[in-house]
């Protein structure tokens, strides 16, 4: 089943990760009309990270709209990343389609074609001007192309 979107959106991003947040912030700040599209949730990538992760950066570093990120330490936890960056989309009210993959982008400059499938099946047709694509990196291991690797007790991932 597809849905129509009768309205075009001034940008489409790919991705609500820190990147495709700071994008949506600078969006509603031009007063543009803006979508996010997210495969999971908000800051997905953030949640395969290790439960008691403390990052190396300061909280300063990792802030967003001019919204202070307030921890208990010198370096933020996963935790604190994670509620900070969802306060983050709720003070901005973004426009963040959660669960919701992107299949394929056509079109070109000013007339965007977004095809997606939310996790339940449903498949939707979005129009925008411009598309911005922030889907980062941490699903992408780097293979060494060893024997065994593929197995499935071998992980590429840092668990704890």
């Amino acid at each position: 089943m597809e849905r129509q979107s009768g309205d075009t959106f001034d940008l489409a991003v790919i991705g609500a990760g820190p990147c495709g947040l700071a994008v949506g912030i600078a969006a509603v700040r031009a007063d543009l009309t803006a979508v996010l599209f997210e495969r999971g949730c908000v800051v997905n990538a953030l949640v395969g990270f290790p439960l008691g992760m403390t990052y190396f950066s300061t909280p300063e570093n990792l802030e967003l709209g001019d919204l202070p990120f307030v921890c208990r330490g010198d370096k933020p936890t996963r935790g604190e990343a994670l509620k900070y960056y969802r306060r983050v989309a709720q003070h901005f009210r973004l426009n963040i389609h959660q669960y919701e993959k992107v299949l394929s982008l056509a079109g070109g400059q000013g007339e965007f074609i977004l095809r997606t499938r939310q996790r339940h099946g449903s498949e939707h047709k979005y129009r925008a001007r411009r598309v911005v694509v922030a889907t980062g990196n941490f699903d992408t291991p780097n293979l060494l192309g060893v024997p065994g690797e593929d197995l499935a007790k071998v992980t590429h991932y840092y668990r704890e």
